[in-house]
């Protein structure tokens, strides 16, 4: 290879320009490292003084920086695996190297130096693999020895910790009753750890502290409680009670000391109370009472036996009311006083009794009843002291009067029923759709004596008006024949209602058609009627015989009848113009009257100077 002088680029032996910049090259000359000669002959393959193959310059240029770079990565290694190899040589596989190959005048550097000196990369890897395994077997052994050291040092500080309570708590918590100290201290270090067997010992000795804090006085208590030495009751209570429940028996063992103590004090006579309460006496009742009940039961039981007594010496006292609690609750003498004071307080007691004298006094107002009982005999089917024994406990007073009211009524409402007529049955009959023993016994269960009599005149005065609605016009030739003034229909309905009975108008409504009307009317006639009827008719200007004869041979009494109600509407409709004329203030000589306007018009006049009618009629005695 030759370089440019100029741009100092290489170039193939066999340029004679550079390729770069075309540059002429110098020859290639031959060049020996050893020697470091130069030949200009290229033919010279080696070197005449030393034998050396002859290479470029370039070459040999070339071949220096691969050995420098060669250098410098070896270098390079060498450095990264004294750094590999000064990691892994700790003070433990230090130690172990030397004791080892017995180089301990050796230092860290130069074992450094005599491994990279005498071991390759691989055995260098496995050497180091074997140290650690030996560091470590090593460290292993120590750690046992160590361990069963500490073992010993602990077994030691238990046996001199467990003793006793201790010892004793220790076997009732793991269940190994039977097992010496010995194996207990070895079942603890074999199986917990050193934290946990001091977490252990320190509960043990919280527990154990309970049961040496325990006084005498209270392990006197146990003892005598469970029968049991005081040498053995710590064992046999922890074998047997939980420590909360041993505290819990100190306390009650105490109660019961203090509660004796306080039932011993009671005097005679609560004594005597709760020796017929309980049938003991004495100790036995003592005990029993601290056995089986608190300090405030007691007291409590002692009132209440107290109350007891006092509510027997009250009820002894009711005198003859004691014969209606044996009556009641069908017991006598004691055996009753007994039954009440355990089944009833003061208040429930005294509220039965007066109850028991309501009922008495209620029983004797019930038999005084007298006819009306017969009556609650038919309802409830029982009689004499079965009855009024029914009645006490079944119903109140208030409830028992009303009965009696309402029976005594009902009977009223039947006796009334007997005397209505068939007519008033049938009345009810239509209005309740019910007939026979169905409508007398609903009148009877839903009405009383007035409001029964007010129905009836309801209904007949309902029937009346229908009666009366029914009749039509026909109703104003009654009250003609009746001489009743009135146009409203309504008022004639009233005043008819108030003075007759349906059958009586229905009997002279019959005898009016059979009448004779013309015979009626004439005896009735006047001045206003006439002229009435022979506008009715429209007869003008007849004689008063002329127009009675005519309406005898011409008109029908059905007629006469028609003319006679249009009479009557007209004469008491208040409406009417022909009640504005005064037939009785007219001068009938010197007037006739229109008949279209009812105005008085002259006698000369042929018409009629208001509505100009022809129809004018003449009133008097002899014509019209």
């Amino acid at each position: 290879m030759v370089r440019c002088p100029r741009c100092q680029t290489w170039n193939n032996d066999k340029n004679k320009f550079c390729k770069n910049c075309g540059f002429q090259l110098p020859e290639p000359e031959n060049y020996c490292p050893e020697c470091d000669k130069t030949y200009s002959s290229l033919s010279t393959k080696f070197c005449p003084e030393c034998g050396t193959k002859l290479i470029s310059r370039s070459q040999h240029e070339e071949n220096i920086k691969k050995r420098q770079e060669e250098l410098r990565k070896e270098k390079q290694l060498k450095n990264q695996l004294i750094e590999k190899i000064s990691l892994k040589l700790n003070n433990e596989i230090l130690i172990m190297f030397k004791r080892k190959y017995n180089l301990f005048y050796l230092s860290k550097p130069e074992i450094i130096e005599y491994i990279l000196d005498n071991y390759s990369k691989y055995e260098i890897d496995l050497l180091f693999d074997e140290l650690e395994n030996n560091v470590i077997e090593d460290k292993n052994k120590n750690e046992k020895m160590e361990e069963n050291l500490r073992k010993q040092e602990l077994f030691n500080e238990l046996c001199d910790k467990l003793n006793g309570t201790s010892l004793l708590i220790l076997k009732k918590e793991f269940s190994i009753q039977n097992s010496s100290k010995t194996d207990i201290i070895n079942f603890l270090i074999y199986n917990y750890s050193e934290d946990q067997i001091n977490n252990i010992l320190k509960e043990i000795k919280n527990k154990a502290l309970f049961y040496e804090n325990l006084s005498k006085h209270q392990l006197t208590l146990l003892s005598n409680e469970f029968s049991v030495e005081e040498n053995d009751l710590i064992s046999y209570l922890i074998n047997n009670f939980s420590q909360d429940e041993v505290a819990l028996k100190c306390d009650n063992l105490i109660l019961k000391e203090m509660l004796y103590n306080d039932i011993k004090k009671f005097n005679r006579h609560d004594l005597d109370l709760f020796s017929r309460e309980f049938s003991l006496s004495g100790d036995d009742l003592i005990l029993y009472l601290a056995d089986n009940y608190s300090r405030d039961e007691v007291l409590l039981k002692r009132d209440e036996l107290i109350d007891k007594e006092r509510l027997s010496n009250e009820i002894r006292d009711f005198g003859p009311v004691l014969g209606l609690f044996s009556r009641e609750f069908s017991l006598s003498g004691d055996d009753l006083i007994l039954y009440l004071v355990d089944n009833y307080s003061r208040d429930e007691v005294l509220l039965k009794r007066d109850e028991l004298i309501d009922k008495e006094k209620l029983s004797k107002k019930i038999r005084s009843f007298g006819p009306v009982l017969d009556l609650f005999s038919e309802v409830y089917s029982l009689y004499g002291d079965e009855l009024v024994s029914y009645l006490v406990n079944n119903f109140s007073k208030k409830e028992i009067m009303l009965q009696k009211d309402q029976l005594v009524n009902r009977r009223r409402i039947y006796t009334m029923i007997d005397g209505f007529t068939d007519h008033d049955l049938d009345l009810f009959s239509e209005e309740f759709y019910l007939s026979g023993d169905e409508l007398v016994s609903y009148l009877a269960d839903n009405f009383t004596n007035k409001k029964l009599i007010s129905k009836r005149k309801q209904l007949r005065d309902k029937e009346f008006e229908e009666y009366c609605t029914n009749l039509g016009d026909e109703i104003y030739l009654l009250c003609y024949e009746l001489s009743i003034n009135e146009y409203n229909k309504k008022i004639i309905v009233k005043n008819l209602r108030n003075n007759f009975s349906i059958n009586q108008l229905k009997d002279k409504l019959e005898n009016i058609y059979q009448q004779d009307w013309f015979d009626i009317f004439y005896s009735k006639k006047d001045l206003k009627q006439i002229y009435l009827l022979g506008k009715y008719f429209q007869l003008v200007k007849f004689s008063e015989k002329d127009l009675f004869e005519y309406l005898r041979e011409n008109c029908s009494n059905e007629d006469l009848a028609k003319a006679i109600i249009y009479m009557q509407k007209e004469l008491n409709n208040p409406k009417s113009s022909v009640n504005s004329i005064d037939f009785n203030q007219i001068d009938f000589d010197k007037y006739n009257i229109c008949v279209n306007c009812n105005n008085e018009v002259y006698k000369d006049y042929v018409r009629c100077p208001s509505c100009k009618s022809k129809n004018l009629m003449v009133v008097n005695s002899k014509y019209y």
